[in-house]
């Protein structure tokens, strides 16, 4: 039998020996846990830089910023072809990230209903039925009219001519009903009840340039598929410190739907040719919708490989909780605060109370290992650090440039569609 590439992370204190994760074992998803500053970025950092080592395909999902641009020192020579940087902070030359792209009819509704499920996640404080009715609508409306766009949802609100000439095209009975029979009979002070709250969010969402310069084009420029099934490197540097919390949401949630899709549309291919691709995401409930109880329970018969890290239970509601603490192979525990050890407490015997979890130092771990199916006893440990063999400085230039050339559209020559 053919040994398996295997993943390591952590050093063993009980046993004195490396820890890690199979090629099989992975595909039952990865968690960790632990408040900020303890280690979870460096944990990342390790196994991304052994996946690079591998010829492994994957993406990191980076809201900070400072993992993104440190996994790409990692990347070896032989490699820098296979890496898409997506990076909204620059400016010079923005990546298309067009949420109405062309779609296949037979996708259409998926499509509408993860638009839709990202606007409710970033706006449920102000979410209600009217207001998913009318988005529902605007988004199935649009997703029919060639070359539509994000900022597309501003004119069908606003310009009557504009919004004829698309109802006038589309080809769903029940939407075209909603928009002749229905909202074209709203009096002007109710419809403008009904529309500002939209308006509102989409206009924050233009007057954010980040987000203007990628999902006002008409193009998404990078291929989800081909970075799924082929020998991708996805890096998303979402720094929310520069381009803003709400839009480092928008765009990561964005991002991660689409490779959801990408993943699940190789159905039509035989499940022992998928290629496995491991998709880490820090503080990935952020990205999350409603729908990421599916994706946890689905995805690894599409080789779709979930690394998943946060700081505290509490950031999590109680369903995603449960879907993801049942659904998980390889628990990694970092220090934590007293109620999350709490909640711990039943995964260890009592020779490890609660307090230990409490006091760990940063790098040091608890872990729950998926070892050939089967998920092990708890262990301590301590992370290992990243191999520095490939760390070559000189590449990160050379990266951004094939990144800026092969997705990216220069902004002098950029046209957005308004």
């Amino acid at each position: 039998m053919q040994k398996q590439e295997t993943i390591y992370f952590a050093k063993s204190q009980t046993y004195e020996k490396r820890v890690g994760v199979n090629k099989s074992d992975r595909r039952y998803h990865m968690y960790a846990i632990g408040r900020t500053g303890v280690g979870k970025s460096t944990l990342f950092l390790n196994m991304m830089a052994q996946d690079l080592a591998y010829g492994n395909n994957f993406a990191i999902i980076d809201p900070h910023g400072d993992l993104a641009e440190n996994i790409l020192a990692h990347v070896p020579r032989n490699r820098i072809n296979d890496v898409v940087y997506i990076n909204p902070a620059d400016t010079e030359f923005p990546i298309g990230m067009n949420m109405f792209g062309f779609v296949n009819e037979t996708e259409r509704h998926l499509v509408a209903a993860n638009i839709i499920s990202i606007f409710r996640k970033s706006w449920a404080d102000s979410w209600g039925p009217r207001m998913g009715y009318l988005l529902h609508n605007a988004v199935l409306a649009l997703l029919e009219i060639p070359n539509s766009t994000l900022l597309s949802l501003l004119q069908l609100l606003t310009n009557e001519k504009f919004r004829n000439s698309v109802v006038r095209r589309v080809n769903d009975p029940i939407v075209r009903h909603y928009w002749e029979a229905q909202f074209s009979q709203f009096p002007e002070r109710q419809l403008g009840e009904i529309t500002s709250p939209v308006l509102n969010k989409i206009g924050a969402y233009a007057t954010n340039i980040y987000l203007r310069n990628m999902f006002g084009q008409v193009k998404t420029t990078v291929d989800f598929d081909e970075i799924i099934n082929g020998k991708g490197v996805l890096v998303v540097n979402l720094s929310k410190g520069k381009i803003g919390e709400d839009a480092a949401n928008l765009l990561g949630s964005f991002i991660v739907a689409n490779l959801q899709m990408a993943a699940m549309r190789r159905a039509s291919i035989p499940e022992d040719e998928r290629r496995d691709f491991y998709l880490y995401v820090d503080e990935f409930q952020n990205f999350t919708t409603e729908s990421f109880a599916n994706i946890l329970a689905e995805a690894r018969k599409y080789r779709l490989n979930l690394i998943l890290a946060h700081q505290y239970l509490g950031q999590l509601d109680t369903v995603v909780r449960d879907v993801v603490l049942a659904n998980v192979g390889t628990t990694i525990m970092f220090r934590m605060g007293p109620d999350d050890a709490e909640i711990f407490r039943k995964e260890f015997s009592e020779e490890w109370p609660p307090s230990n979890l409490v006091g760990l130092n940063p790098y040091e771990v608890y872990y729950k290992l998926m070892k050939d199916g089967c998920v092990e006893q708890p262990r301590d440990g301590i992370t290992l650090m990243p191999n520095s063999i490939h760390y070559e400085n000189s590449n990160i230039d050379k990266i951004i440039l094939v990144s800026r050339k092969k997705y990216g559209w220069p902004r002098n020559k950029l046209q957005i569609k308004i």
